[in-house]
């Protein structure tokens, strides 16, 4: 399935129209089928979506459907094409007079009506095949394209040897919005300062991410020294759009530091006992030389008198 190629123009890959509201586009695509035997599809339009993982889907066929999905109208809804033949599906967009502009991104859809039955261990599964060509399209009136980022975290992983000094890993997890009207492309960069160490990068490719869509993402950062305070810096960057983000978290070795405490204070107590023993030694020698001196006088005293 493709869009279909008009005498004088270039194959295309998507369906790309400029609309206006109120105002209807015509275009049409074009099923082939390559096998050796008639083939029947269900066809219908579609909404994009991203995906949870940052791809590019499309609702399905029972799913309702609220923008350019909504738009398209289709001269059927069941479609035959013979073996080795191809068969041209045109449709049309109306945009309704309210339509937002900027982009809105779905779909035509060729499904098959049968799928292929398997034994997945006891359960059968069943596999739908299907086909579809995008469709961008663009309604006319101002664009905003626009980034944000939020649920931002750090969450530091320890392990058994962390709290004696060991390395921990430092999770760094955020939530790329597109909160403009215009698909964008973003790319993103996470950046970890770590105290007594340079900072570590890491870049994201998020993808095309459109309107009103996000995608969740965690940056592990492996080894990272469990000394004080971290701090990571997001950024997306797309075209004229830009959003950043900061969080901090502390990765504190408490057992080694406890135990650095203990050993201060076992050298204290040391020290404090030593030098009260050495006051002790001090005030002792200093009581005992008064009477050495009253018996040194007496004796001398006594030893005149015997002259």
């Amino acid at each position: 399935m493709y869009p279909t190629t008009f005498p004088g123009h270039a194959p295309r890959v998507f369906v790309e129209p400029e609309l206006t509201p109120g105002k209807k586009y015509s275009d049409s695509v074009t099923v082939a089928n390559y096998t050796t035997a008639p083939l029947t599809f269900n066809i219908y339009a579609s909404d994009a979506f991203n995906t949870p993982g940052g791809g590019l889907s499309l609702r399905r066929r029972t799913d309702p459907q609220v923008s350019i999905g909504k738009w398209i109208k289709l001269p059927v809804s069941r479609l035959t094409v013979p073996a080795h033949d191809q068969t041209v599906v045109p449709f049309t967009i109306l945009p309704p007079l309210k339509a937002t502009p900027g982009d809105h991104v779905g779909g035509i859809v060729a499904e098959q009506t049968r799928g292929t039955t398997s034994e997945q261990g006891a359960i059968p599964v069943t596999v739908i095949q299907a086909v579809a060509v995008r469709v961008y399209g663009r309604v006319r009136g101002p664009l905003t394209p626009r980034l944000a980022l939020s649920k931002t975290s750090m969450n530091i992983v320890r392990t058994t040897t962390s709290d004696l000094g060991g390395l921990v890993s430092a999770q760094v997890k955020f939530t790329v919005t597109n909160s403009g009207n215009v698909v964008l492309t973003p790319q993103g960069l996470v950046s970890l300062d770590v105290p007594f160490h340079s900072a570590s990068h890491r870049s994201i490719d998020v993808g095309q991410l459109l309107p009103g869509n996000s995608i969740n993402y965690s940056v592990v950062f492996p080894a990272v020294h469990a000394f004080g305070h971290l701090h990571a810096e997001i950024s997306v960057t797309g075209s004229h759009a830009q959003a950043r983000a900061s969080v901090s978290a502390w990765a504190i070795p408490w057992v080694l530091i406890a135990i650095a405490v203990l050993l201060v204070l076992v050298l204290i107590t040391l020290f404090l006992v030593r030098r009260s023993r050495r006051k002790k030694r001090m005030r002792h020698r200093r009581s005992r030389r008064p009477k050495n001196k009253e018996a040194e006088q007496s004796a001398g005293e006594s030893g005149i008198a015997q002259d």
